[in-house]
């Protein structure tokens, strides 16, 4: 077994709890990240984004195999749009070894055909094969993969000597 993963049991958060933590790879669902998914939740969807602008980069996800993710997020400055990073686990194969790695930006938009009008549309997003990315980046926060310079709304993912750079859409 290259590398073992928890399974992340999350318990809601009532007041006074300042996070939520998963002690094998450092995942946080801090109070900024629950403060700023209440105000999202509070303003008006956006339209769905025309298929010809988003970036989804080759897919390394074997079609037809169910696959989990065990994602990090965080909010991304002032903006309803967030970062996610983590590996994913096949769960055809009964072990906890993740078998690729992804990150994505994605936003709430409205979709009449989901299941509560919204869905989390997919701008951006890479796939990596679980063997190019370093056992330390599955243990890394969030906010120490993910940057975001709000005056060009520009998004970067630091993978171990590699940077993926995203600009956000102006609204």
């Amino acid at each position: 077994m290259r590398r073992g993963i928890s399974i992340i049991l999350l318990t809601l958060c009532v007041l006074g709890c300042s996070e939520i933590h998963d002690q094998k790879y450092g995942v946080r669902f801090d109070a900024e990240y629950y403060a700023k998914l209440k105000v999202c939740e509070g303003l008006p969807l956006k339209s769905r984004i025309a298929s010809g602008t988003l970036d989804n980069g080759e897919r390394v996800h074997v079609s037809g195999r169910s696959a989990e993710w065990y994602s990090k997020s965080k909010y991304l400055g002032d903006t309803c749009y967030k970062a996610s990073i983590g590996p994913y686990l096949y769960r055809d194969e009964g072990d906890e070894d993740p078998d690729f790695y992804a990150i994505d930006v994605q936003v709430k938009t409205e979709s009449a055909e989901a299941l509560g009008g919204y869905v989390w549309q997919v701008l951006f997003a890479r796939q990596f094969h679980i063997n190019d990315i370093s056992d330390e980046l599955l243990y890394q926060n969030v906010h120490e993969v993910v940057s975001f310079e709000p005056s060009s709304r520009t998004v970067t993912f630091s993978l171990d000597e590699k940077s993926y750079v995203y600009e956000l859409p102006r609204p």
